[in-house]
């Protein structure tokens, strides 16, 4: 629309004028940075990664830096923070907020890096719950014209964190059931069945909501 365009303007402006002040731009502090990788505009995302790089130490990473670039709307901010992860995969990994975000990306190369990084390091037991947790909150919040993104996310809670899922409560399967995408109540059915194998028997409440679902 046209007031999308005017936006969009607005922010190529602001970021052209903001680029060209040196001085202030090198005052920025890593959370104003993060603000600017935040905005839906690749330029001004650019405009945050490129203050960013200036901003990163390898030696003491900030993860919220890591996760601004991660998730933002310029591609070559998204790869060199996939680079920065891998320099120190261990430390990433642990921090499960930061997980979740990336999981949970706007942007599919993102969430794809994400699953493969999950895939190859192992999470204790207690980081695994906590990230899974953080993820499902995540899953609910999605609307239905979401789907594809929350196909992605539930395929990597199965391909990378399947041994965790069977703790997830009935209260949160429920509620996945009844959710209006599709992904969603094939994820709580897989854990339900999961469940019955190893010797729980779901509530019949819950059965009754599996057979209810709308997923095939």
């Amino acid at each position: 629309t046209d007031d999308v365009v005017i936006h969009n303007q607005d922010w190529q402006f602001a970021a052209t004028a903001l680029r060209e002040n040196r001085a202030f731009c090198r005052e920025l502090d890593a959370d104003a940075v993060v603000m600017l990788l935040s905005r839906p505009y690749a330029i001004t995302a650019e405009l945050g990664f490129d203050l960013a790089e200036r901003l990163y130490d390898a030696q003491d990473p900030d993860h919220e830096l890591v996760a601004g670039c991660a998730l933002c709307a310029y591609e070559p901010a998204r790869r060199v923070a996939m680079r920065w992860i891998d320099a120190d995969r261990a430390r990433f990994v642990d921090d499960g907020e930061l997980m979740a975000k990336l999981v949970c990306a706007n942007y599919e190369d993102t969430r794809r890096y994400a699953r493969d990084l999950l895939r190859g390091q192992a999470l204790s037991e207690r980081a695994a719950r906590l990230l899974i947790v953080r993820v499902i909150a995540e899953l609910q919040d999605l609307s239905a014209d979401e789907a594809e993104r929350a196909d992605d996310v539930v395929h990597t809670l199965t391909r990378a964190l399947s041994a965790h899922l069977q703790g997830i409560g009935a209260e949160v399967l429920g509620d996945l059931l009844t959710h209006p995408l599709t992904a969603l109540q094939v994820l709580a059915g897989e854990i339900l069945i999961a469940q019955a194998r190893g010797g729980s028997r779901p509530s019949d409440e819950l059965l009754l909501a599996l057979l209810g679902a709308d997923a095939e």
